[in-house]
């Protein structure tokens, strides 16, 4: 239904969820850009034709919704995990206009955690802490000096990751947080002909590429695995590249592939393959799916937006103004809206709750479409390691340990097992209860044998493949 008040009782407190759509605002202002960590959904509210304004906080289950920014007008993009927002202050481009700062709600009150010294881009927050790109712009060649900016929550603290100069920095470029580990793309020359993927593990900082034959961009990191973009240095292919924790591959087959987004060993990104034609893949580990396909003479047709255990989100373009919110659950696409008269300017999803903003023909509303909210696997089986006992075939055993997960609802590890790298069937090889983390294979295949591990929880809910 389109009231929350009337349908608050059957869907936030007795459980008895009605898979539809619910509109959470409705009124004569802007409300845009959301972002969504479980029931709690956050976006700015602004004035109709304006993306600043300021930050709302939607609780789902106690169905209020509160302004936590202090009533500056300018804030913008929030980001959420769990009860802690982050967002931007400050508009305009020009030299004096462009800085911007960066704001923190902790659950209870707001602070200024980086003064508006620099231009602030790609923020991201998780458990841990908050990152962004900090830019010094060049006015006159447009080599900007880039800062890779770490804000602890134990600290309270700005820890400077890296520093590098990159033309045109302000528009290129990323960075992403999960736990303490966080990724950027660092540039080696100011004309970006040379980028590789950094990685801090909350201790010291590592190469993930360190390629220089190519321009590895656009990270995104889960539960410790990355995706990135990776072009060669003399033009195409670009490519998709994925490190499972341990080793890098390609996962991607076509040749024109952009905007990865990554959870729990699941990646989302689009192709065009040649011309005016784009698909979108979904790689689940054992396979990419093409979800969806089109043409468009607008240089792109998808947007990736988010992927969060069985569920991907993205816009579809519609016309040369418009783009369609659309989910995917798992089995089949949702067209959340479906109407060329109705854009949409962000979609994201967190366990089952997909957010996302429509105009409704003179503003922008926030919608909430209510998916399988109880599909929440656990985390990536990490630090997968082999070791050869006895002596040659049939004799040996291999013996495979991993660290153990710390889920209270966890129930096991599923082993699977192949002798072709990275392709695995559905029926795990073996199954191990907790709290067990080894599992020896007595009868191993004559030659070479792969293996993976998972995690899954007291409802059979299974997460993506280990390293």
């Amino acid at each position: 239904g389109k009231s929350i008040q009337s349908s608050k009782q059957s869907v936030a407190y007795s459980w008895n969820f009605v898979v539809g759509v619910l509109q959470l605002t409705d009124n004569a202002v802007n409300d845009l850009s959301p972002d969504v960590y479980h029931g709690k959904i956050t976006w700015t509210r602004g004035q109709v034709g304006n993306d600043y304004g300021e930050i709302m906080l939607y609780d789902f289950y106690q169905g209020n919704t509160s302004q936590i920014s202090s009533g500056n007008d300018s804030n913008f993009t929030p980001v959420i995990w769990s009860n802690r927002v982050a967002w931007r202050r400050g508009r305009g481009t020009t030299s004096s206009t462009y800085k911007r700062s960066v704001y923190y709600y902790n659950g209870s009150t707001v602070q200024e955690i980086a003064q508006a010294t620099s231009g602030r881009y790609s923020l991201a927050i998780d458990t841990t802490g908050i990152v962004w790109r900090s830019c010094k712009r060049n006015y006159q060649n447009s080599r900007d000096t880039m800062h890779i900016e770490y804000y602890r929550f134990s600290t309270g603290q700005i820890l400077g990751l890296d520093s590098f100069r990159e033309y045109y920095g302000r528009g290129y470029g990323r960075v992403d947080i999960s736990g303490e580990k966080i990724v950027w793309d660092h540039a080696f020359n100011e004309s970006n002909s040379r980028n590789d993927v950094y990685l801090f593990d909350g201790n010291g900082i590592q190469n993930l590429t360190n390629t220089p034959d190519s321009s590895n961009r656009i990270p995104v990191i889960s539960d410790g695995q990355v995706a990135w973009v990776r072009q060669a240095e003399t033009g195409r292919p670009t490519t998709i590249c994925f490190n499972d924790g341990q080793n890098n591959r390609r996962i991607s087959e076509g040749v024109f592939c952009y905007s990865p987004e990554i959870n729990k060993g699941k990646v989302l990104w689009y192709e065009n393959e040649g011309g005016y034609q784009y698909t979108l893949h979904y790689y689940t580990g054992r396979k990419d799916t093409l979800l969806s396909q089109g043409s468009s003479t607008w240089g792109y047709y998808f947007i990736p937006w988010s992927v969060n255990n069985n569920h991907a989100v993205w816009t579809q373009f519609k016309n040369s103004t418009t783009n369609n919110a659309t989910c995917y659950d798992g089995n089949a696409i949702i067209n959340l809206v479906d109407d060329p008269t109705i854009n949409t300017s962000r979609i994201e999803v967190h366990d089952g709750f997909v957010v996302y903003d429509a105009w409704d023909g003179y503003d922008y509303e926030i919608y909430l479409y209510l998916a399988d909210t109880l599909f929440t696997p656990p985390a990536v089986v990490k630090n997968l390691q082999c070791e050869v006992l006895g002596g040659k075939f049939p004799a040996r055993k291999v013996k495979l340990t991993w660290k153990a997960n710390t889920e209270p609802d966890l129930f096991g590890y599923k082993i699977y097992r192949s002798n072709i790298p990275y392709q695995y069937g559905t029926t795990p090889y073996g199954t191990i209860l907790t709290p067990e983390t080894t599992f020896t294979d007595t009868l191993p295949s004559e030659g070479m044998n792969y293996y993976v591990a998972t995690a899954y929880d007291n409802q059979n809910n299974e997460n993506g493949f280990s390293n």
